[in-house]
């Protein structure tokens, strides 16, 4: 199965107190076959709506009904949601946030292109590591990731959200010893 690509643009986020950067991702209104983030509040994507990453909005003190700017154009926080198909990274990575394909499409300028994410499910999820492992010459234009990679698979994204919160459950289980 599959979904996207989706749009995915750089915009700079910003709201009374908050002035950091985020990765606005373009999707469609109906569900997707493969990765659509769960809602805990509010409701999905709509033009000029946009739902926040839970651990992104906890960290910036964004609710359902929150206004933000991105790259100055005015959204209204619709949703709160958490995805399971990306990759978490330090602080220093952009938040993730959910917008209408057209609204991610509409915030690319000449500096920052809009890039595309395609989700796949394979029919064999245990031969994800040989899918990963074919040549992607034709991809070579292309940024890779901090892996070098054009690809995740289920497990690299496990790994990376893993060692995420590998520090929070060293600091509990000393607090709790303690």
């Amino acid at each position: 199965a599959t979904s996207g690509p989706y749009p995915v643009a750089l915009g700079r986020l910003t709201a009374p107190g908050i002035d950091t950067e985020a990765q606005a991702q373009g999707r469609d209104l109906s569900p997707a076959a493969v990765d659509r983030p769960e809602l805990t509040a509010g409701r999905w994507v709509r033009p000029g709506r946009v739902v926040v990453e839970r651990g992104f909005a906890d960290a910036l003190g964004l609710h359902v009904g929150s206004e933000i700017h991105l790259d100055g154009r005015p959204f209204r926080v619709t949703g709160i949601a958490v995805s399971t198909a990306q990759c978490f990274y330090p602080v220093s990575t952009p938040g993730v946030i959910w917008v209408t394909r057209a609204d991610a499409d509409a915030l690319a300028t000449p500096d920052q292109r809009v890039g595309y994410v395609l989700n796949l499910k394979l029919a064999h999820p245990s031969s994800s590591q040989a899918f990963l492992n074919r040549p992607a010459s034709a991809f070579a234009s292309a940024t890779l990731n901090d892996t070098g990679s054009l690809l995740n698979d289920w497990q690299g994204i496990e790994h990376s959200d893993f060692k995420v919160i590998s520090v929070d459950q060293k600091v509990l289980l000393i607090a709790s010893t303690l």
